[in-house]
């Protein structure tokens, strides 16, 4: 047996303390569930110690629900193995690096596991630039949780959990780099009746890499408000979000007209929608895929990066 290389996340092995923290089984309980049941078969390290995969893991959550509803210990073992309902829990192993870290990434905000989330991050960071992980695994997470908001119990939590977590890794890379970047000063905000941080959240996370700095004013932002602090700050380009729990008219913009020199941005499906009229207002639509998204920031504040 191959031993663990560089921490679990390669062979998707958890030690027991981990296993037992993430089901709320003790660790004594699992090591009698493997040996006077069979109902687990953990491989061992060179030294002796046990390793759990992810299947395991499910193994022991369907077999302490099983318990709950009170079938005896000796018979959870022969039920799970035949059961269909454990058999549609199993999904196929992934077959890109992108659905193992997205896998992974999804098990971590189920199970509200920030340390295990932010390894995985880590880890997709350490091979690959922000913009490609953002559209390749951040986004995909995403549209995964709105489904689980929607369809699961605990959904909206798993969503608000992931949310503070993103606006932490951006608080972060803030205080990082803090003072280094001097490109062109961004005012970035979701529009009246968007709650949902996420796309500004992503956006501030890849423009940080290009060198803007930016004044993040969260959701649900009053456009009247908005004037006052583009003048305040002197902003280069005000950068708005609006998805489809969002809805914007023409009174909805007015406030827009008293800042038409200062280029305005908006994305989100909304802004695909109603591209007709964001363009009376001297608005950009913005492209859902925000490499694209940035590439037109920079086209129309080129002068400002040189």
């Amino acid at each position: 047996m191959n031993a663990v290389k560089g921490g679990f996340l390669q062979e998707e092995l958890f030690p027991i303390r981990t296993v037992s923290k993430l089901t709320g089984v003790n660790s004594v309980t699992l090591r009698a569930w493997e040996r006077r049941y069979g109902l687990i078969t953990p491989k061992r390290t060179d030294t002796g110690h046990r390793l759990f995969s992810k299947d395991d893991i499910k193994m022991i959550q369907q077999a302490n629900s099983l318990l709950q509803e009170g079938v005896s210990i000796s018979q959870v073992s022969k039920q799970l193995k035949s059961s269909q309902k454990f058999e549609t829990l199993l999904v196929d192993q992934p077959t890109t690096i992108w659905e193992e870290y997205l896998e992974k990434m999804v098990f971590a905000v189920s199970e509200f596991d920030e340390d295990i989330l932010d390894e995985v991050y880590q880890e997709a960071l350490s091979y690959h630039a922000i913009n490609v992980v953002t559209q390749e695994l951040i986004i995909p997470l995403l549209r995964i949780l709105g489904e689980r908001w929607v369809n699961l119990d605990g959904g909206i939590a798993e969503e608000h959990f992931f949310s503070v977590y993103l606006r932490n890794k951006l608080g972060a890379q803030y205080h990082h780099k803090r003072g280094r970047n001097n490109g062109p000063l961004l005012i970035v905000a979701c529009m009246p009746g968007e709650t949902h941080e996420f796309a500004i959240l992503l956006f501030g996370l890849i423009a940080h890499q290009h060198n803007y700095r930016m004044i993040i004013l969260g959701a649900d932002m009053p456009l009247d408000e908005i004037p006052y602090i583009v003048e305040k700050k002197q902003a280069s380009a005000l950068i708005l979000s609006c998805n489809k729990n969002c809805t914007f008219t023409a009174s909805t913009l007015a406030p827009l007209t008293n800042i038409a020199t200062t280029p305005i941005f908006v994305g989100g499906h909304m802004s695909d929608e109603q591209k007709d009229m964001l363009k009376r207002f001297h608005a950009t639509p913005l492209d859902c895929d925000f490499q694209k998204t940035i590439d037109i920031v920079n086209s129309q504040l080129k002068p400002q990066l040189s």
